[in-house]
């Protein structure tokens, strides 16, 4: 776009509050979550618990952060603590997103077709006796 930077950082922080005001509209209790590494913000996540689940409403990384394998490990550990609390997990996917490949890798099943977006879920997995 032929803006300024300061008209790009203003059509971002819009965008983000529009988004953020959605969320909190649509998802009550929804918590937002900043990803930081040595002090420096590097992604988002918007999450939901709701009784037994845990739906994934965002997760983004900064582009420099991207397809080094931290994506997969936080989505790992959300999936550790809705396992350890019996929690299934959801999110919505467009069909043609890379992390569609993760997401049935870490064992996330389609549920539905809702429009433009795959409705996915992932059932807890059983804890072992130790």
């Amino acid at each position: 776009m032929p803006w300024t930077a300061a008209q790009k950082l203003d059509f971002l922080a819009n965008q983000f509050a529009l988004q953020h005001a959605y969320y909190r509209a649509n998802y009550p209790g929804a918590e937002f979550l900043v990803i930081t590494d040595a002090g420096q913000t590097i992604g988002r996540i918007y999450l939901r618990r709701s009784g037994n689940e845990i739906r994934l409403m965002e997760i983004a990384l900064v582009e420099q952060r991207r397809d080094q394998g931290l994506g997969g490990l936080l989505i790992q550990a959300l999936c550790d603590l809705a396992d350890r609390d019996a929690c299934e997990i959801t999110l919505h996917v467009e069909p043609g997103n890379p992390a569609c490949r993760l997401y049935r890798r870490l064992g996330f099943e389609l549920i539905e077709e809702r429009g433009v977006n795959s409705f996915l879920g992932r059932p807890p997995r059983r804890r072992e006796a130790g």
